[in-house]
């Protein structure tokens, strides 16, 4: 799916305006903020092919949710560039983190973005394209190896795990 110049912009005022850009330590805003950006590229492109506009407001904590499909929560999780496998963090240093989505959607960014670019210099991208590579229900991703990362704990998902994206497609 490709972006154009004005989502890109979108994607970037939400990244330069949202709270985690204020976030300290080893999670701290430099990170976040870049994983905000490739974020909100994803849920563009995922809003794109769902034909549903995402909801880029800045919610407090994060949402629970990135998009409904017949009262089903999607998230959408995208890696900054293509990947074998997809990891889902689901324990920290603080505890264990809620899933809250019923189905999970796996996304890749495909144009190489440095992310700790001027708006000016972003400005200069006139399409990002990002790639949907696919889904998984709750209940499998739960039963996928595990992986220690840093500060967390992580599924991890083998992109030929998922499931085509046009089957989650024709259920909208």
């Amino acid at each position: 799916i490709t972006l154009n110049e004005q989502e890109i912009r979108s994607a970037w005022s939400c990244q330069k305006s949202w709270y985690c850009t204020r976030k300290t330590g080893i999670w701290g805003g430099g990170l976040i903020a870049n994983q905000t950006f490739i974020g909100v590229l994803g849920e563009i492109a995922l809003g794109k092919a769902l034909k549903q506009q995402p909801n880029l407001e800045y919610i407090v904590g994060g949402g629970r949710t990135d998009f409904l499909i017949h009262g089903q929560k999607l998230e959408l999780k995208t890696s900054e560039r293509p990947v074998k496998e997809y990891l889902f963090a689901f324990e920290t240093d603080t505890g264990p983190k809620k899933i809250w989505s019923d189905i999970m959607v796996f996304a890749s960014c495909l144009t190489p973005v440095n992310p700790f670019l001027a708006l000016n210099e972003i400005s200069d991208l006139k399409t990002i394209d990002i790639e949907i590579s696919g889904w998984m229900l709750k209940e499998r991703l739960i039963v996928m190896p595990t992986k220690k990362g840093q500060g967390c704990w992580n599924y991890v998902i083998p992109k030929n795990e998922l499931k085509c994206i046009e089957k989650l497609l024709q259920l909208c």
